[in-house]
């Protein structure tokens, strides 16, 4: 007997938000739907039980649903963008292409259209796409991404409307420790200090603070950035594009951590250290603070030191700020979720059935498939509401979100709307989904930059305007923290050298780009 996951009332008041109530008008399974070809990445999640995503239960059910047979073709791992261009340039494309269009496209999308690679949606989202036309219609945001500059929709987005989906990863800390030191949870950047000396000296942590992932990410996690009001790229403040790394409290940001770096309070190593040092770290409990996503990160982590230390116990933490009561400009948090952009190739022999094959993902049956699965095999309905099994919560072999992977895909992606229903459940203990209304308070959303579309001209000068940037901000800011560059030359040999690389055309670039998006 498939058992069900008890809710906690805090739970069951966001199972209660509302499912999108939006009907279409197209009648499934279709008549005579035929066979379309759907070129995608293979998520990580999915590999783990399965070559390609054809042999899963999820989609023989949206076959049968939709009555559109699918054959999905995958990209060999990591050279998605290496044989999308392949793909674009020998002219023989699926009769689907999902991926990040706006950036892999780098002729702009007004121009995709025009090379008879992305089909234009503007005359039948009526009578194809019904379900997905009343998401433009309600949301004015999502109608600017799914268009281009010139007015045509090109693509079906991948949408994060609830504000728990936002944010998916920040830091946390071991609270173990905190009661051992007689401290409270760090708020101000004065406070992380305090902190990360208290673990080095009374518990004698080798690498106190230490980066999510690789290298310069531990500075880029927004761990300190978010103190000193900095950003780490482009962003806008009002109609206005500026550049993170000119602005002053880059500078501090770059100072406060090198002071850390030269105190011993964060990974020596960090400029080498992967995701596997981070862990080996962490099992060895040399760890105090760090960025990592909820379920892969925290949860991971606490559960194998628990298996070692019972009393182990890893909680998420503010961004850090200056001054308490400030609020955290920077964080990671995603305003614009689009990407992937599903494009219909309008060369396809069945192009009526691609597109209403993607708007039913927009459907109300289409969403249930595509967050929670199957009724019966991965979920029952308790009090209207769509409750996931304890056979994808709590999964025999693998990890929660490989379980659910095989049955729906929102654990990672695609052409539809994600819903918080999902994420209460996935994130399947109270610390998990404390952590993301934790890491959701910050302003980041008023200052990141939508995704733009720039012409090929700009396109080709941005790229190589910002890989000489990035190669500059990378080498420096790492020299600084170490002390092999005196952070007093931040003006001089930092900012002029950006300022040398052509930045000040890069942000007219964006500027252009960004005036041009707000005019849709």
């Amino acid at each position: 007997m498939k058992k069900c996951l008890a809710l906690t009332l805090t739970f069951a008041t966001f199972l209660c938000l509302a499912m999108p109530a939006l009907a279409s008008d197209v009648s499934y399974p279709l008549e005579n739907g035929g066979k379309v070809t759907w070129w995608v990445e293979l998520n990580a999640n999915v590999s783990y039980s399965s070559p390609d995503m054809n042999s899963l239960p999820y989609t023989k059910a949206l076959i049968e649903q939709t009555g559109v047979q699918i054959e999905f073709i995958h990209p060999a791992t990591g050279q998605g963008q290496e044989q999308f261009n392949l793909m674009v340039a020998s002219g023989n494309m699926a009769d689907i292409v999902e991926c990040n269009w706006p950036a892999w496209y780098t002729a702009g999308m007004d121009m995709a259209i025009k090379n008879e690679l992305a089909y234009p949606l503007n005359d039948h989202l009526e009578d194809w796409a019904p379900a997905f036309k009343a998401y433009l219609d309600k949301y004015p945001d999502i109608d600017k991404r799914s268009k281009t500059d010139g007015g045509s929709y090109y693509a079906f987005p991948f949408l994060q409307i609830g504000d728990m989906l936002k944010s998916t990863s920040g830091p946390f800390i071991r609270v173990d420790w905190l009661e051992k030191v007689g401290m409270a949870k760090p708020e101000t950047i004065d406070e992380w200090e305090a902190v990360l000396i208290a673990f080095r000296d009374q518990i004698g942590a080798e690498a106190p603070l230490t980066g999510n992932d690789n290298g310069i990410e531990l500075f880029y996690a927004d761990m300190l950035l978010s103190a000193y009001g900095a950003v780490r790229s482009f962003y806008h403040e009002g109609p206005e594009v500026k550049f993170g790394p000119l602005q002053p409290g880059y500078k501090e940001a770059i100072a406060r951590m090198a002071k850390w770096y030269a105190e011993g309070l964060i990974d020596p190593n960090f400029i080498t250290d992967k995701s596997a040092e981070r862990d080996t770290l962490f099992m060895n409990e040399q760890v105090g603070i760090t960025a990592a996503y909820a379920q892969s990160g925290l949860n991971r982590l606490m559960t194998a030191l628990q298996e070692i230390n019972p009393d182990v116990r890893l909680e998420a933490i503010p961004y850090p700020v200056l001054n308490k009561g400030d609020r955290p400009m920077t964080g990671q948090k995603n305003a614009h979720a689009s990407a992937p952009f599903t494009v219909v190739n309008p060369k396809s022999a069945n192009l009526e059935s691609a597109v209403k094959l993607i708007n039913y993902m927009y459907t109300e049956p289409g969403s249930i498939l595509n967050n929670y699965g199957i009724e019966g095999e991965t979920f029952s309905y308790v009090d209207g509401k769509p409750i996931m099994f304890d056979s994808i919560l709590k999964p025999a072999e693998g990890t929660v979100g490989q379980a659910w992977a095989r049955y729906a895909r929102s654990v990672y992606n695609g052409p539809f709307e994600q819903l918080e229903g999902y994420i209460v459940q996935y994130q399947n203990k109270q610390v998990l989904r404390d952590a993301l209304a934790i890491w959701s308070g910050t302003d980041a959303i008023e200052y990141q930059m939508p995704p733009l579309s720039f012409t090929s001209e700009e396109s080709k000068t941005n790229a190589q305007i910002m890989t000489d940037v990035k190669a500059i901000i990378d080498e420096w800011v790492c020299a600084a923290i170490m002390g092999a560059a005196d952070i007093s030359e931040f003006d001089t040999a930092f900012t002029q050298a950006i300022l040398d690389a052509g930045i000040e055309d890069a942000i007219a670039i964006q500027q252009a780009a960004f005036d041009r998006y707000n005019a849709r």
